[in-house]
């Protein structure tokens, strides 16, 4: 049994659906794979969930998948001691949100009612994670562009 919905009901029901995180199903063509609307969607959602510890975690990742480019393309020495410190730092950042995250949804537990505690428990944790994982992608992408510039690097070593 289909119910249909026209107009403002329609909406409502929708933004309720989302505020609960059902999602909409996806159009018959778009089912065999996820769409870019969808995936950019869903990367933002990934990225608001983190919270404000997205911001510096994606900032010295960045920085960090710069410099590794920047060694790839020509490698120098004094490149290698910089990766190594952006990259500490970006995971310590993600973990930093990790943490802060936690903190945040711990403290609030209390205004929640008693029998959603472990389920709201299990969300924070889950959006807090988004911190670690964006610190976990730019490192290894950063590292997968330095061992381009390892394998570029070794001939001139060898011959020297």
């Amino acid at each position: 049994m289909h119910v249909v919905l026209v107009g403002a009901e329609f909406e409502e029901n929708l933004a309720v659906r989302y505020l609960r995180g059902i999602r909409p199903p996806l159009p018959k063509a778009e089912r065999p794979g996820v769409s870019h609307g969808h995936q950019e969607v869903f990367m933002l959602e990934a990225f608001r969930n983190g919270g404000w510890g997205m911001f510096p975690t994606a900032l010295f990742g960045v920085i960090c998948l710069v410099v590794a480019a920047r060694y790839a393309l020509k490698p120098e020495a004094r490149l290698v001691p910089l990766q190594l410190a952006l990259g500490v730092v970006t995971v310590l950042s993600g973990c930093l949100g990790f943490v802060t995250g936690l903190i945040i949804t711990t403290a609030h537990l209390h205004e929640v009612p008693e029998n959603q505690v472990p389920l709201i428990g299990a969300l924070g944790f889950g959006e807090s994670l988004h911190n670690v994982a964006l610190a976990l992608i730019l490192v290894v992408l950063a590292a997968l562009c330095t061992s381009v510039g390892v394998v570029r690097a070794a001939p001139a070593r060898a011959c020297a």
